[in-house]
């Protein structure tokens, strides 16, 4: 009897370890360095440090200006995804960047926090990178005249569309590969990140993200975050073949407000990689987007 309840015991402990492990692993993603440049495709820009809008996290990242003599349309913010930075390599921001620059627009790449040169020592999801995101608009206001959109790419997408929901003076988004709900997303995919049985491991991960790390999952909902948006535009982008977030993720939120909400859905079969696939296209719905709102 004893020896039963020593097993039982130890295979507790064992299964607790492990979800201890790949929750700390979750929200503990190594950074990537910053290894580009706007330099490379020809882009003035200046270096900035800001702080988060908890008034805490430092967050460095680049100001483009726009290429003409006249006042810039807006300023484009970007919001680089899950394990990446301002350069969003596996898209890449700068590529898209060079063409909104040339378009009359002022573009803002930063690291939100633990990436690339930012501070911080946690990944949150987009609970906290909420607050770096309206970080990047207050820094904005202070410094630029003009409207302030934004645009962001997985995580940073669900991460971007909170972030405007408590901010009226962005005047539209585009979210690329958005997920809808964290909480849910976790529930459905864990497993598949995990590589590890969903039955015994999804639960015990989810309930340690909050005692352990201060992740709250279920404060994670773009979901929940349209409504405050609307009537204001949302351009939703996600291709079909997404293995990493469904886009009917990006649909349920579409289907919430279609008279103002937009869907282009790809044909793609990676996450992120509507941009690569169709550039030019890519580039001038963004553009187009942008024209709409910035009068």
């Amino acid at each position: 009897m004893i020896i039963a309840i020593s097993i039982v015991i130890f295979i507790g402990l064992g299964c607790f370890s492990i979800a201890m492990y790949v929750g700390w692993n979750l929200s503990h993603p190594q950074k990537q360095s910053i290894l580009d440049s706007p330099m490379r495709y020809d882009l003035k820009y200046t270096d900035v440090e800001f702080k988060s809008r908890d008034q805490v996290t430092k967050l460095k990242g680049w100001f483009i200006p726009n290429h003409s003599t006249e006042p810039a349309k807006m300023t484009i913010i970007f919001v680089h995804g899950y394990t990446k930075n301002r350069e969003q390599d596996n898209f890449p921001f700068l590529s898209l960047a060079q063409s909104i620059v040339k378009a009359g627009y002022n573009v803002l790449l930063f690291d939100l926090r633990n990436s690339g040169e930012s501070s911080g020592g946690l990944t949150t999801l987009g609970q906290l990178e909420k607050y770096d995101v309206l970080g990047a608009i207050d820094w904005i206001q202070q410094n630029k005249e003009g409207k302030v959109g934004l645009l962001g790419v997985s995580m940073g997408a669900a991460t971007a569309i909170q972030a405007a929901a408590e901010e009226p003076s962005v005047a539209g988004l585009i979210a690329d590969s958005p997920y809808h709900d964290l909480k849910y997303y976790l529930r459905t995919n864990l497993a598949t990140w995990s590589n590890l049985p969903n039955s015994i491991f999804t639960p015990l991960i989810m309930n340690i993200l909050g005692p352990l790390i201060g992740i709250k999952p279920e404060e994670v909902s773009p979901i929940k975050s349209v409504d405050a948006i609307y009537p204001r535009p949302i351009l939703f982008i996600h291709s079909e073949g997404d293995q990493s977030i469904s886009y009917t993720e990006s649909e349920r939120m579409f289907n919430k407000h279609p008279d103002q909400f937009e869907f282009w859905k790809t044909k793609c079969e990676v996450h992120v990689r509507s941009f690569q696939q169709y550039p030019v296209e890519y580039t001038n719905k963004v553009i187009s987007f942008f024209n709409k709102i910035s009068c």
